[in-house]
């Protein structure tokens, strides 16, 4: 397995498309930012510097790292 961050954007929103073939886990959290226990509500009006942040644990022998990023970005157009 191996791990991939994206951050940026609400991690609610883009949680559900990554329920793909090879993803085996979504967990969303915070990166970055001055506060060592932040909450949400911190996070969300931009109070710590935090970002939104999911990490994927996904199979690189069913789905590539590239393919990962593709469906980050395509989710925005």
């Amino acid at each position: 397995m191996k791990e991939a961050y994206f951050a940026g954007g609400c991690f609610w929103c883009v949680t559900p498309i990554y329920k793909m073939y090879g993803v085996e886990k979504v967990i969303c959290g915070y990166a970055g930012g001055d506060e060592a226990d932040t909450t949400y509500e911190q996070v969300k009006h931009q109070e710590t510097g935090h970002r939104e942040t999911i990490k994927l644990v996904y199979d690189p022998q069913r789905v590539s790292y590239t393919i990962t990023i593709i469906t980050k970005v395509s989710h925005y157009l």
